[in-house]
């Protein structure tokens, strides 16, 4: 459970639609606009990825 102001969710996405051998790498600007939605017992929030690959999620009750 997140419970610290400065606790980190982190998580992977497969993004790789490839049959082949080769492996992939998928960069931020291509996932930027991407929304991630977190549901909670009582909200359904939701952050926007950026162009370097982040996604924020302000959730109540978490932000200084």
């Amino acid at each position: 459970m997140l419970s610290e102001l400065d606790d980190t969710l982190a998580f992977t996405i497969d993004l790789d639609d490839t049959i082949g051998q080769r492996e992939i790498t998928v960069s931020g600007a291509e996932i930027a606009g991407t929304k991630v939605m977190l549901r909670t017992d009582t909200d359904m929030l939701e952050g926007t990825f950026d162009a370097k690959g982040n996604a924020v999620i302000a959730v109540p009750g978490c932000m200084s």
